[in-house]
C-alpha cells in the first residue's frame, strides 16, 4: 500500500528559464520501499509560457504524482517546495501558474478519496541535505530530510541533461567525406 508521494521540481540551467524545467515524484509503502515514480520535462511552449520557473516544476512534480496516487491514498506528502504545499493544502494564492495546471489540480484531487479528510499529511522538506543531514533526518532549517526527497532531485538532474543531450543530438549534422 502506497503510504509517501515525495515530488520535487528543477529548471534547466537558470531559472526562470527559457530552455525548460524537470519534475519527478516517487510513491513509498509502509515498509519505506519504492513502488512507483516517473519523471520528466517541461518546455515553455508546452507549457504556454515564455519561461519555466522552479516553482512550477514543483508544482507540477506533486500534480503528476497526485495523479497517480490510487484513489483511497491516506498517508503523506512531502516536498520541499513550501509555496506548492502551500498552494496545494494551505490556500496560498497560486500566482504565475497557468490555469490548465489549476485544472490538472482539481482533478487530481476531486478523484481522492481523502483529500478533505485530514488522512493526508503534508510535509515540508529540506532540500539538498548533507550526508550528516540525512544521517541525523533533520536539515539546515530543521525541517526533516529524506533520501527520497535527494532521489527525485537526482532524477530530475538526469531529465535535464538527459533533454539538453537530446536538443544537442538534433541539431547535429555530420560532416559527409
Amino acid at each position: 500500500m502506497i503510504t509517501k508521494l515525495y515530488a520535487d521540481g528543477g529548471v534547466i540551467q537558470k531559472n526562470p528559464s527559457e530552455i525548460g524545467g524537470t519534475w519527478a515524484w516517487i510513491m513509498v509503502n509502509e515498509l519505506d520501499q519504492h513502488v512507483d515514480s516517473s519523471w520528466g520535462t517541461i518546455t515553455p511552449a508546452e507549457a504556454r509560457m515564455p519561461a519555466i520557473t522552479n516553482n512550477l516544476t514543483e508544482m507540477l512534480a506533486l500534480i503528476c504524482g497526485l495523479e497517480r496516487l490510487p484513489a483511497n491514498f491516506a498517508g503523506t506528502v512531502y516536498s520541499d517546495s513550501k509555496i506548492s504545499l502551500g498552494r496545494l493544502h494551505w490556500g496560498w494564492k497560486w500566482s504565475n501558474i497557468p490555469t490548465w495546471m489549476h485544472r490538472r489540480f482539481t482533478s487530481a484531487i476531486t478523484r481522492l478519496d481523502n483529500w478533505d479528510m485530514d488522512r493526508i499529511q503534508f510535509i515540508h522538506l529540506d532540500g539538498h541535505p548533507t550526508q550528516e543531514q540525512l544521517a541525523s533526518g533533520i536539515g539546515k532549517c530543521g525541517n526533516p530530510v529524506s533520501a527520497w526527497n535527494v532521489r527525485c532531485d537526482k532524477l530530475c538532474e538526469e531529465a535535464g541533461r538527459d533533454y539538453q543531450r537530446s536538443q544537442s543530438v538534433i541539431g547535429f549534422i555530420p560532416k559527409m567525406a
